[in-house]
C-alpha cells in the first residue's frame, strides 16, 4: 500500500492513497477474441482502482457464466476511471447479468456494489 500524508493550505492533515496500475491490466481475453459483440456487452460501474480486467472478467464468469471478455476505461493518462465492459459470448448469461442490475464485491480490502447496466456505446440513449 502506497500512502502519501500532507498538509492543506487550510492547515488540515490529508492522507492520498497511490494505486500503481499496470497498463496490461486494462484488457482481459479468455481467448482471443473473434469480433465482440455489443448487443452482449455489459457496462460495470463504481470499480475499486485496484480491480483489474482479469478480476472483473473472473468475477462475471463466475457470477453469471460465458465471460469472454473484460475491459478497465481509462483516461487519457491511461489510470483506471472507475468502470468497465464485459462481453459473454450468449445472451442468456448477458441478460442474466443485466437483470442483476447491482453486485456487492467484498474483499479484505475493500466493499463495493457495482453497477449493471447494457453497454451503450455506438448506440443512441432510449432517453435522449
Amino acid at each position: 500500500d502506497y500512502f502519501i500524508h500532507f498538509e492543506t493550505a487550510t492547515g488540515s492533515r490529508k492522507t492520498v492513497e497511490v494505486i500503481p496500475w499496470n497498463i496490461g491490466d486494462n484488457n482481459y481475453a479468455l481467448r482471443p477474441p473473434q469480433q465482440l459483440d455489443s448487443k452482449k456487452t455489459i457496462f460495470v460501474g463504481n470499480l475499486h482502482g485496484t480491480m483489474t480486467a482479469r478480476y472483473l472478467w473472473r468475477l462475471m464468469e463466475d457470477l453469471f457464466g460465458g465471460a469472454v471478455y473484460a475491459g478497465v476505461d481509462i483516461d487519457k493518462y491511461k489510470y483506471p476511471i472507475g468502470s468497465g465492459r464485459v462481453t459473454f459470448d450468449n445472451s442468456s448469461s448477458f441478460l442474466h447479468a443485466v437483470s442483476t442490475a447491482f453486485v456487492d464485491v467484498r474483499t479484505p480490502r475493500f466493499l463495493k456494489r457495482l453497477q449493471i447496466e447494457p453497454h451503450l456505446q455506438y448506440r443512441f440513449c432510449s432517453l435522449c
